[in-house]
């Protein structure tokens, strides 16, 4: 049996939709294929998620820790976003009952890092952008489209949405930024 080809949600944008610009005021990247899960479970789980992925705990509502490209999202009282993390030894830590399901494949996600990363969000997300701080994770819409956003610094932002939405959101995001410039880091080659 033939392996399964991945194919970018990306793939049949035109090419003015992945501009090139050495010059831009904000770099936007896809980040597909990635490692995440989502764990559901009690207090304890997620410490012990934590200590298995090497990560502070994200104990408070809306917080994210994270370092060497990984990251553990608070998004409930008793749920959490774990990306970059390998889910297996994650199981392999926690005891007790709990839920954990990679999603990775379900839920790609758009880095946008720039000076202008708060003008985007404002422009079609309900939160309050002074509330968004480094460490900041949430449920929220961008546009249409339901995400999870991640604060990784006041010019860093990283909009975690469902497969099915990536390139909404890709587009939505692209014309909200298009006023400071955008290099997207495609080549038509």
């Amino acid at each position: 049996m033939a392996e399964p080809v991945r194919a970018s949600a990306l793939e049949g944008l035109a090419a003015e939709d992945r501009p090139r610009a050495e010059d831009a005021g904000l770099r936007m990247r896809a980040l597909e294929g990635a490692a995440k899960s989502t764990l559901r479970g009690g207090e304890a789980i997620g410490r012990a998620a934590a200590q298995a992925a090497g990560l502070p705990f994200a104990g408070a509502m809306t917080q994210a820790t994270f370092a060497d490209g990984r990251a553990m999202l608070r998004l409930g009282p008793d749920e959490w976003l774990l990306t970059g993390i390998d889910a297996g030894k994650v199981a392999a830590a926690l005891e007790g009952h709990h839920a954990l399901v990679e999603i990775g494949e379900r839920l790609p996600a758009i880095d946008i890092e720039g000076p202008a990363v708060r003008d985007v969000l404002a422009g079609a997300c309900p939160l309050d952008s002074a509330r968004v701080v480094p460490g900041f994770a949430s449920r929220t819409l961008m546009g249409k489209a339901p995400i999870v956003l991640e604060c990784r610094a006041d010019d860093r932002m990283i909009f975690h949405v469902n497969r099915s939405f990536l390139d909404y959101l890709w587009l939505l995001l692209l014309e909200l930024a298009r006023d400071a410039g955008v290099d997207t880091g495609h080549t038509d080659a």
